[in-house]
C-alpha cells in the first residue's frame, strides 16, 4: 500500500510538472507518453530472407580456408565444417528427418557438437539441446515432451540415457555410414519462419517448458546490432556456456556468421576461472560473453595472473542475470573502459537472447541502479502498470512490468497453447497482428530515458545465468512422500545467491542428504537447493498468506556435526567457511562443500584459496568426484610444514610479501575472511595478518576491558614484527582495539606509520547531543540508532532480546546476531576510556554511522590529539565489510596505505 501511494504521488507530481505548473521557475519535464512511446517505437528492421545454415554456407564459400572451430590443438576450417555438416545432414534426411522435425542433441562440448547443430538445420530440422549434466528424469521429460524422433549422442553418454522412443544416432558408431554421403550442399526448403531450436526453460507448474525460436528471430538479432559491434572475420569467440542456455546461440552464430573463429571451451576449463583466463590469453579471444557471476570470478583470476595484460579482448558482453556495476570497479581501474568495451545486454529466451543494449564506462561503477539501456532497434519495450486492465503505461521513474515486442519474439511454447496465450499477447499499443511477450521482469524508465532493471514480478529467479522457476523446484520436492509443504526462495545477492528450501514434513522425517539426492535425480545441479530447512509449520500473515519475510535464515545442514580432528582439517574448515560465507562453527570435518551451499564457481574459488593459503594445488576436477568433504580434501593434500601455532588468535590473510605486515583487528571470527578482498588492491607484496580478540567460549570476557583484551594482541604483534614501523587497522570494535594498541606502541617509542579505523564510533560524544526525543519510545529508538553505546544502554535497561529485533531492522547488526556476541561487543565499546595520542588516523566512515552519531569523525575529535583523515564509504555499518562495498573499502584503504608506505622508504620488518 505504501509503495502504491508513493507511486501515485510521483505520477501526480510528474503530470503536473509536465503540464507546466512549475514552468515559471524553468522546470518542465518532458511528456511521459512521448518518452515511453520513443522507447516502445522500435525500427522495422531489415527483412530476413535466409536461414542460419544458409548464411553459414555463404560465409564458408567466402572464406573456405579460415579456421571456423578450434578445440585444444584441433583446427577445423569453414570448408571442412561445411562438408562434415552436409554429410551428417544428408544422413539425417535419409533417416526420415525433414522440415521442422525436432532432433534432440545430447553431446559433450566439442567440434562434433557444432557440426551436429549445423547438420540438423541443414536437414531442415530444429535442434533440442540437452545438457549431459542434466539428471535422467529431466532428460526423460524433455525427450517425451518434445517427441523428438531422433537423438544424436556419443558412446560415452549412451549408458546414462533414460528410456526413450527416440531413434539413437551414436555418431562414432555410424561414422562410416555418414562418410558415404556426398559432401555437397543439401537440398531443403527451409524458410526463415521455420524453427531453428527449442530450448527448455524452467517451468512454474513443476515442469520445464520448451521455447520455439525461429531462424528469422536469430538472424535479425545480428543484423539489428551490427552497427554497435561490427563483428568480423578477425574476431575470436568462445563457446563458454552450455548449449542448452540461449547465450550459446549468440556465441555460436556470432562467430560463424561473420567468418570468425569459435573456441570450444571444455567443461572443466569453463569451471576454472584461472584456466579459462589462460585460454583467453593463449587463443587471443576478442569477443567474450559472460554472466556477471562468471565474470566476477574472471576478474579475480585476472588480478592473480602474471599475464593479466595479455588479453586481446575488444568486447565483453554481459547477459543472463542482473549486473552489479560495483563489481566492475577493479576491472576498470586495471584495464580502463575503452578496450575492451563492456556492454550490458538484458535478454530472455522468449525474445531471442538479447533485448537491450547498454555500453558501460568507468563512471558507471559507482551507480546503485542496474541500467539495461535501450531496446535493440527492431524490438519494442513497454513499461506497464502491473495491476491495470486494460494495460496502461507508467510514467518515467515508476516501476512497472516489461513487455517486449518486435522481430525477436519467439513463436511460443511447445505443446503449451494456454501458457502461450497467457504470455504472448496482442500488442495494444502497436499495429494489428503485433505481439508482445510479458517478461515478468520489473523495470523503470530513468529520467535519462533508459531502462533500469529492478527485479522479478513472480517467483522466478536467475542464478549464475540460469532462469529458475521456484515453483518447479517446489514441485520436485513435493513429489517426495516425506514432504507435505515446500517453499523455495533465493537468498543472498549476486554471485552468492543460493536456493533455500523450507519444508514441512508429512509422516516420517527425511534427512537433508536424502532430499538432496532425491531432487538431484529430477533437476539440474543449478536448481538443487543449497539448504533444506525443516519447519513445524510455514509462517503466515494475519490474512492467512505465506509470510516469506518471516522464513528463518538457513542453517546449512549436512548431517551430524564432526569437529575437525587435525590442524589441516581445521584450516580447511576456515577456508570452507570463508568461501561459503558461513559461520565457522557450521563447518565440520565430514561436511560436503556442495551440501553446504557451494557450486562450481565457488569450488574454483576454494581451490585457489587452498593453493594460496596452504601452498598445495588441488585439481578442480577432484572436487567434483566423490563427496567434497573437509576430510576427503585433507586426504588429497600433503600435511603442510610449519603448522600454525596461533591457537586461533591469528588468521593469515596474505602470508607472503616484503612490505611491513598490516595487522587488522576484526571482532568477528566468522566474518574475518572478508579481509581476503583486501589482497588484490593491496598487491602481492603486502602481508596481511588478521587478529581476533580472545573470548570465553563464544562470548567476550566482560570482566576485562579493551585495555586488557589487547595485551595478547600486542604480544602477537611483537612476536611477528619486533620493531616498527607498524601498520594497524580495525573494524567496528576492532577499531577501538587498534587505537589502543597504537597508543601503547607510541608510548613505547615505537613508530606507528599508519592507523586505519573502519567505522568505529567513540561513544562519549553521544551525550553531548542537545536534541533528544522526549517520548520514551523515541528515546529508545534514538539510542539504537546511535550505535554500540546506545544499544548497550538500551540492552542493559530492556534486555538483549528486546533490542535485537529493531537493531536487525535498522541493519545495525546481522540477522544472525546470535552467532556473534554483539551485546558483549557493545558493552566493551561503551566502557572504553581511551587515552588520546597523536598517531594520524585514517577514518573510514559509513553514512548511517555519521548520521547516528551526529559527528563526521564519529566522536574521535573529542579524544584524539593528532590529524584525522576522513574517507566516506557508501552503505550501512555491516555492509562496509560485505560485497560490493568491501571492495570500495579495500581500494580506499589501499590508496591511503600506499601513501604511508611511500613515507617509510625502503625499510622492512
Amino acid at each position: 500500500l505504501l509503495r502504491k501511494a508513493v507511486d501515485s504521488i510521483a505520477v501526480t507530481f510528474r503530470r503536473r510538472a509536465a503540464s507546466g505548473l512549475q514552468s515559471g521557475r524553468g522546470f518542465v519535464l518532458p511528456d511521459e507518453r512521448d518518452l515511453l512511446d520513443e522507447l516502445g517505437r522500435g525500427a522495422e528492421g531489415q527483412p530476413v530472407d535466409r536461414c542460419l545454415h544458409q548464411l553459414f554456407t555463404e560465409q564458408a564459400e567466402r572464406t573456405p580456408d579460415a579456421t571456423a572451430v578450434s578445440f585444444g590443438g584441433l583446427r577445423i576450417t569453414y570448408r571442412e565444417l561445411d562438408q562434415r555438416a552436409n554429410q551428417l545432414a544428408r544422413y539425417l534426411q535419409d533417416q526420415g528427418v525433414e522440415r521442422e522435425t525436432l532432433v534432440a542433441l545430447w553431446l559433450e562440448r566439442s567440434p562434433l557438437l557444432v557440426t551436429s547443430i549445423l547438420a540438423v538445420l541443414k536437414a531442415g530440422a530444429a535442434y533440442v539441446p540437452i545438457d549431459p549434466a542434466y539428471p535422467s528424469e529431466r532428460i526423460a521429460f524433455m525427450l517425451h515432451d518434445s517427441g523428438a524422433p531422433v537423438l544424436i549422442t556419443e558412446p560415452g553418454l549412451v549408458d546414462r540415457l533414460p528410456e526413450s522412443r527416440a531413434r539413437l544416432l551414436i555418431l562414432d558408431r555410424e561414422l562410416s555410414d555418414i562418410r558415404d554421403f556426398p559432401i555437397g550442399e543439401t537440398e531443403n526448403r527451409s524458410e526463415p519462419a521455420d524453427l531453428a531450436y527449442v530450448i527448455y526453460t524452467s517451468g512454474s507448474t513443476g515442469q520445464p517448458k520448451g521455447v520455439l525460436v525461429e531462424h528469422r528471430n536469430v538472424v535479425r538479432l545480428f543484423g539489428s546490432t551490427s552497427q554497435w559491434f561490427r563483428f568480423s572475420g578477425e574476431d575470436i569467440w568462445t563457446l563458454f556456456h552450455s548449449y542448452a542456455f540461449d547465450f550459446s546461440v549468440w556465441e555460436l552464430w556470432g562467430a560463424l556468421l561473420h567468418g570468425g573463429r569459435l573456441v570450444v571451451v571444455p567443461r572443466d576449463v569453463a569451471r576454472s576461472p584461472d584456466d579459462f583466463h589462460a585460454l583467453l590469453a593463449d587463443e587471443g579471444v576478442t569477443v567474450l560473453n559472460q554472466t556477471p557471476s562468471a565474470f566476477a570470478e574472471l576478474i579475480r583470476a585476472n588480478a592473480r595472473s602474471p599475464h593479466r595484460d595479455d588479453l586481446a579482448l575488444r568486447l565483453v558482453i554481459f547477459g543472463g542475470e542482473a549486473l552489479d556495476l560495483g563489481m566492475l570497479a577493479e576491472w576498470f581501474e586495471r584495464h580502463g573502459d575503452r578496450r575492451p568495451q563492456l556492454v550490458n545486454m538484458y535478454g530472455i529466451t522468449e525474445t531471442t537472447v538479447h533485448v537491450t543494449y547498454r555500453p558501460l564506462s568507468a563512471a558507471d561503477a559507482g551507480m546503485a541502479t542496474s541500467p539495461i539501456g535501450q531496446p535493440i532497434p527492431d524490438l519494442t519495450a513497454y513499461v506497464v502498470d502491473r495491476d491495470s486492465q486494460p494495460l496502461q503505461l507508467v510514467p518515467p521513474g515508476v516501476v512497472g512490468e516489461l513487455y517486449v515486442g518486435g522481430a525477436g519474439v519467439a513463436r511460443g511454447y511447445l505443446n503449451r497453447p494456454e501458457l502461450t496465450a497467457e504470455r504472448f499477447i496482442p500488442n495494444p499499443f502497436g499495429h494489428p497482428g503485433d505481439r508482445l511477450y510479458r517478461t515478468g521482469d520489473l523495470v523503470r524508465v530513468s529520467n535519462g530515458g533508459e531502462l533500469e532493471y529492478v527485479g522479478r514480478n513472480d517467483f522466478q529467479v536467475k542464478l549464475r545465468g540460469f532462469r529458475i522457476e521456484l515453483g518447479e523446484v517446489e514441485a520436485a520436492l513435493l513429489d517426495h512422500p516425506g514432504v507435505g509443504q515446500a517453499v523455495v526462495v533465493a537468498r543472498g545477492a549476486g554471485g552468492q545467491k543460493r536456493l533455500v528450501a523450507y519444508l514441512v514434513g508429512a509422516g516420517k522425517p527425511v534427512s537433508a542428504a536424502r532430499l538432496r539426492v532425491f531432487v538431484q535425480q529430477r533437476l539440474p545441479e543449478y536448481m538443487v537447493p543449497s539448504a533444506f530447512v525443516p519447519l513445524e509449520a510455514l509462517p503466515l500473515t494475519p490474512n492467512g498468506k505465506l509470510d516469506r519475510t518471516a522464513l528463518p535464515d538457513p542453517e546449512y545442514l549436512a548431517g551430524e556435526y564432526v569437529a575437525p580432528r587435525t590442524d589441516l582439517e581445521r584450516r580447511l574448515t576456515v577456508l570452507f567457511a570463508g568461501v561459503l560465507r558461513l559461520d565457522l562453527e557450521r563447518v565440520g570435518a565430514e561436511d560436503d562443500f556442495f551440501e553446504l551451499g557451494g557450486h562450481s564457481l565457488l569450488a574454483a574459488r576454494l581451490v585457489r584459496q587452498v593453493e594460496s593459503e596452504l601452498g598445495v594445488k588441488v585439481p578442480l576436477a577432484s572436487i567434483f568426484k566423490g563427496r567434497a568433504t573437509v576430510a576427503r580434501i585433507a586426504e588429497l593434500i600433503e600435511a603442510p610444514q610449519g603448522a600454525s601455532k596461533d591457537g586461533g588468535l591469528i588468521v593469515p590473510i596474505q602470508s607472503r610479501g616484503s612490505a611491513p605486515v598490516l595487522f587488522f583487528i576484526h571482532p568477528d571470527e566468522s566474518a574475518m575472511l572478508t579481509l581476503r578482498h583486501f589482497v588484490g588492491p593491496l598487491g602481492s607484496e603486502q602481508r596481511v595478518l588478521g587478529l581476533l580478540p580472545t573470548r570465553v567460549g563464544r562470548r567476550f570476557d566482560l570482566s576485562r576491558g579493551i585495555e586488557e583484551l589487547v595485551e595478547p594482541m600486542l604480544v602477537t604483534i611483537r612476536a611477528t614484527q619486533s620493531q616498527g614501523p607498524y601498520l594497524l587497522a580495525g573494524f567496528s570494535l576492532g577499531g577501538l582495539m587498534a587505537y589502543e594498541i597504537a597508543g601503547r606502541l607510541r608510548a613505547e617509542r615505537e613508530e606507528v606509520a599508519w592507523l586505519g579505523i573502519l567505522d568505529s564510533d567513540f561513544g562519549p560524544t553521544i551525550f553531548q547531543r542537545e536534541l533528544w526525543p522526549r517520548s520514551p519510545r523515541g528515546f529508545v529508538i534514538r539510542l539504537l540508532e546511535i550505535g554500540p553505546v546506545g544499544a548497550a544502554l538500551a540492552a542493559k535497561k530492556l534486555g538483549w532480546r528486546w533490542v535485537r529485533a529493531p537493531m536487525v531492522r535498522l541493519r545495525r547488526v546481522s540477522p544472525v546476531a546470535d552467532d556473534f556476541d554483539y551485546r558483549g561487543a557493545m558493552l566493551l565499546g561503551a566502557r572504553y576510556k581511551a587515552h588520546g595520542h597523536d598517531v594520524p588516523i585514517d577514518l573510514f566512515t559509513s553514512a548511517d554511522n555519521v548520521d547516528a552519531t551526529g559527528s563526521p569523525t564519529l566522536g574521535w575529535e573529542s579524544v584524539h590529539q593528532g590529524p584525522i583523515t576522513l574517507h566516506a564509504i557508501p552503505g550501512k555499518h555491516l555492509a562496509m565489510m560485505t560485497e560490493p562495498n568491501v571492495r570500495l573499502v579495500a581500494e580506499a584503504l589501499s590508496r591511503s596505505l600506499q601513501r604511508a608506505l611511500a613515507g617509510i622508504g625502503s625499510g622492512s620488518s
